[in-house]
């Protein structure tokens, strides 16, 4: 399956990481949508998390990750779920997430 980016790379162990994201077609308010991510961890359930809006209008959205959540491991799989609210829900995937050990 083809990556689309790598999008972020974090440290596991980090304790509340934030993924912040931006829907850029400049011109949809997404105030009122639920945006869900999952990513698919190496020996892990997929976790699931969904967004903040942080800025409706503009676009903006964020992920917030808790102790434990971020497991180390190369290429893990990420897709997001952007639901409207009235019955439109598309899904962006094949996206590469990338978790690395802690240096010291």
């Amino acid at each position: 399956m083809p990556v689309i980016e790598v999008i972020d790379t974090y440290t596991a162990g980090d304790t509340r990481p934030v993924w912040s994201r931006n829907y850029d077609d400049g011109n949809t308010d997404i105030t009122d949508w639920t945006i869900t991510a999952r990513i698919k961890r190496p020996g892990q359930p997929v976790l699931e998390k969904t967004a903040t809006i942080d800025d409706g209008p503009a676009g903006d959205y964020s992920f917030t990750f808790d102790s434990g959540d971020l497991v180390a491991g190369q290429g893990q799989e990420t897709e997001i779920e952007f639901d409207d609210g009235s019955g439109g829900i598309f899904t962006l995937a094949n996206i590469s997430f990338m978790v690395r050990e802690q240096l010291g």
